[in-house]
């Protein structure tokens, strides 16, 4: 699943454990029922959700978001900004996140840096 089998030996976990913790996972991110579907069966906000569940599973100290929202309608938008302020507070990773709207910087952000072109 989420092709973590090829992860489970270097994170020092059974295939079996990696399986469970990916299964978890999903449910936290509302994919539960979607685990045996194909990327193009599931739509853009479900694809960012398993995208989310696929980092958040492997544990990382520092996550990278580019415009990891851009792509999705505002309703679906708002939904995942909160689905990711909710995880945030479970994992305790550093975020950075590129993004162009400065309402999501706000919204997401504990510290914002602003670059300029030149």
């Amino acid at each position: 699943m989420f092709g973590l089998d090829l992860n489970s030996e270097s994170l020092g976990y059974s295939a079996v454990v990696m399986e469970k913790l990916a299964r978890e996972m999903l449910i936290k991110v509302g994919m539960k029922g979607h685990e045996d579907k194909f990327p193009y069966q599931l739509s853009g906000g479900q694809q960012q959700r398993v995208a989310i569940a696929r980092t958040l599973v492997l544990k990382p100290r520092i996550i990278l978001m580019d415009e990891p929202f851009s792509a999705l309608d505002e309703p679906t938008r708002i939904e995942m900004q909160q689905l990711i302020t909710n995880l945030w507070h479970e994992v305790e990773a550093t975020v950075f996140i590129v993004t162009h709207s400065i309402a999501e910087a706000v919204y997401l952000s504990d510290r914002i840096f602003m670059f300029k072109a030149n």
